[in-house]
């Protein structure tokens, strides 16, 4: 049986409903399939810094078209830069290590947190290979202006990425949810390619999505592998029910798939085919390789194409509605909070917000540690310090929010009657790392970290 044909059917299948025209208004555009979150990124960079050198780049502001040709340099030649918001992930900084890019992080409007357009522009240079936007941004939600940044890729010539992995699921459906939004995809004449994750959600509370989701796959797996065993079709399905539900633990991403698949389209597919790479003279013979994992498991696709035929578009407008609502009712309330402030105008799943008159890494730490299970895990941000809650459809359930409100304002009461307490776990941890000025040390804290994480003791340590 050819098991890499079917691995690619589902491959195919995935990209073109990821594709969807409904969805984010490709036109002539294309879809790869990847394995993980943060490869979109590094993918993205990869293909730009080496094959996507414009032709017509020039600092002098004469306009020039995307769609002419493009010169591929010398490797000697490339000496490539990114810009970027500094919201922007910080895969983008991981990728750029990987491939020895130069990154251009620009500050954001303080009280809007989105990039500052004119400061972008004068970061433009040419070595500039990428211009890049958030929809939204990780730390605090912001979507940035996503058709300024593209208006500046087509005054110079520049690609332009818009990093959708975190909203990607969202704002496609923002429109038919009714909250609609400025134009952010292939809309924007300028966009060249936009990256989503079809992955990481937490479901409302409903086993019996997960369960019929989990026959669903059972019935794709029967079909293409003629119907195995009895016995190997029941290890099959107490597998894949271990498998969602592991996955139904975490994650921020609107898609309901399961971790380890991760999307990139692309405009045209001259775009695409930058990215691919072959190696025709090899011994074992012609090698061609679309991502940069050669081998993948097909079950992580199957499962990505069979959630999104379960849920379908109406399915994801529904979630949608549902997220964007709980969002904008947790931000209103948590305005009303004494000393509490919100960060920007967050219009999608993330709400960041902080305080002037207390630590609030102290506030995250009262919230994680309520009793009865009823704690709160909130990310902490820096650089100003603050948390955000990134919502998903478990918080939609009725009466959480109102819960999760209720508890910010008890601790907040709590941290101004004792403003000065000490800090303590992860709390005095943020605290610390974010007043070092030479950040170098927290690398080596982090380091250190990883290599206690990673660390295998040999035969004669287990013996003392």
């Amino acid at each position: 049986m050819k098991f890499g044909s079917y691995n690619h059917r589902f491959r195919i299948k995935s990209c073109k409903k990821l594709g969807n025209t409904k969805r984010l208004n490709m036109f002539d555009g294309v879809t790869v399939l990847l394995p993980v979150a943060s490869i979109p990124k590094k993918v993205v960079l990869k293909t730009l810094r080496q094959k996507l050198r414009p032709v017509a780049l020039k600092v002098s502001c004469l306009p020039v078209s995307l769609t002419g040709n493009w010169l591929v340099p010398k490797a000697s030649e490339i000496q490539s830069c990114t810009i970027l918001p500094e919201s922007a992930h910080a895969a983008f900084d991981k990728a750029a290590y990987y491939f020895n890019i130069d990154i251009v992080r620009i500050p954001v409007d303080p009280a809007s947190l989105e990039v500052d357009i004119n400061s972008m522009r004068r970061a433009i240079t040419k070595d500039t290979c990428l211009l890049l936007g958030s929809a939204p941004g990780f730390p605090h939600g912001i979507i940035d202006p996503i058709s300024e940044i593209a208006a500046l890729g087509r005054q110079y010539g520049i690609p332009v990425h818009v990093d959708c992995c975190l909203g990607g699921f969202l704002l496609p459906f923002m429109e038919a949810a009714d909250y609609p939004l400025q134009p952010f995809d292939f809309r924007v004449a300028g966009v060249t390619s936009i990256s989503c994750d079809p992955h990481k959600t937490l479901l409302r509370g409903n086993r019996a999505r997960s369960i019929l989701a989990s026959l669903l796959i059972v019935v794709f797996i029967i079909y293409y592998l003629l119907l195995l065993l009895l016995l190997l079709l029941l290890l099959l399905l107490l597998l894949l029910l271990l498998l969602l539900f592991s996955h139904r633990s975490g994650g921020s991403g609107y898609g309901f798939s399961s971790k380890g698949v991760s999307v990139i389209l692309y405009r045209n597919k001259h775009l695409r085919s930058m990215q691919f790479f072959t190696q025709p003279d090899w011994p074992g013979g012609v090698y061609a390789s679309p991502t940069f994992a050669g081998s993948r498991s097909g079950a992580l696709i199957a499962v990505c194409w069979a959630t999104m035929m379960y849920f379908g578009r109406q399915g994801y407008i529904e979630s949608t509605r549902r997220i964007v609502k709980t969002t904008r009712f947790i931000t209103d309330e948590l305005r009303k909070i004494p000393n509490i402030f919100v960060f920007g105008d967050p219009k999608v799943s993330v709400v960041a917000f902080g305080s002037d008159e207390f630590d609030i890494y102290q506030l995250a730490q009262i919230l994680a540690d309520l009793p009865n299970g009823r704690g709160w895990q909130l990310n902490r941000l820096q650089f100003p310090p603050a948390v955000h809650l990134c919502v998903t459809d478990l918080h939609t359930v009725e009466g959480r929010a109102e819960r999760f409100i209720r508890d910010v304002a008890n601790a907040a009461a709590e941290m101004r009657e004792r403003p000065k307490r000490a800090a303590s776990g992860s709390a005095a941890l943020y605290g610390m790392c974010a007043t070092i000025p030479d950040r170098s040390i927290i690398s080596e804290v982090a380091v250190g970290f990883l290599d206690a994480c990673y660390d295998t003791p040999s035969p004669d340590d287990t013996k003392r």
